[in-house]
């Protein structure tokens, strides 16, 4: 396998790429990391073969509180038409969702925890997915949902949400659920959700 490169978008400092990271170390690759929350210039499409964006406590909506959401909307999208390979987790996938034509919103049934997901009869014929169980437990948390985008193939759901996983033609995957996490980002994101808990009851 020749050497990548692997370009993260990370939203918060305790979602990191996790497993990829591991993955690309491992494996001789190369890992570069915007956070998108600082200010500062987008990567270059011919600097990056991977872009993988990961997850984050903020909407897609939340673009006033946010204002550098739609910067990095602009360019997922134009990553996606120049035919690079994006992968998108969580918030990740939302963005690709809503950039590439579908909608996101509240979901009524937020996943919080280790949940099954299964896949669909083009998940189990998807040359990716197909070396996967049809039925795996996987992590989730998620208060947000979103619908196919036209061109997308669903290839994972879960009980409580039907699009879990989807894919764009070949280069492009998008998770709401997270495959990448390890025993200590978990810790990382349970230890954040705690502090905020605790900040809340002593407001």
């Amino acid at each position: 396998m020749r050497q990548l490169n692997i370009h993260i978008f990370q939203h918060a400092r305790y979602e990191g790429p996790a497993v990829i990271k591991d993955w690309a170390e491992r494996n001789g690759h190369l890992l570069a990391v915007t956070y998108l929350k600082k200010a500062g210039p987008m990567p270059r499409l011919h600097d990056f073969d991977i872009l993988a964006v990961m997850g984050g406590p903020m909407s897609v909506h939340s673009e006033n509180e946010f204002p550098w959401l739609k910067q990095e909307k602009a360019f997922i999208r134009k990553a996606i038409e120049s035919g690079k390979t994006v992968i998108g987790i969580c918030l990740g996938a939302q963005i690709i969702a809503e950039v590439m034509g579908g909608k996101v919103a509240d979901c009524s049934n937020k996943e919080i925890g280790w949940f099954p997901i299964a896949l669909t009869p083009d998940g189990r014929q998807n040359p990716f997915f197909s070396q996967l169980p049809d039925n795996l437990f996987v992590f989730h948390w998620h208060g947000e949902t979103f619908s196919l985008p036209p061109e997308a193939t669903l290839i994972a759901s879960s009980e409580a949400n039907a699009n879990q996983v989807f894919t764009i033609g070949e280069n492009v995957i998008g998770m709401q659920c997270h495959f990448e996490v390890t025993p200590a980002s978990v810790l990382l994101m349970a230890e954040k959700a705690r502090k905020n808990s605790l900040n809340r009851t002593m407001l």
